[in-house]
């Protein structure tokens, strides 16, 4: 799934894992892992937090993904 691309690449781009992520944002590592993956939707607050512990917008995060799609297509 595109948005997981873009969220984990703001994540690591951002110079965190996973694990640190999921801490410092509260969403538990396995749900984080799971929506990265692709196996479940994120939500909007949790997409807000990842944002603002990457020192992003959420519009980025939509547009990483939109780029990842197309270059996907």
């Amino acid at each position: 799934m595109a948005i997981g691309r873009a969220v984990h690449g703001a994540i690591i781009t951002a110079g965190f894992t996973l694990v640190e992520a999921a801490e410092r944002t509260g969403i538990g590592y396995r749900t984080l892992s799971r929506r990265v993956n692709g196996t479940l939707p994120f939500t909007f607050p949790e997409l807000a937090r990842i944002a603002t512990l990457c020192g992003v917008k959420v519009s980025d995060l939509a547009a990483a993904a939109e780029r990842i799609s197309a270059s996907a297509a």
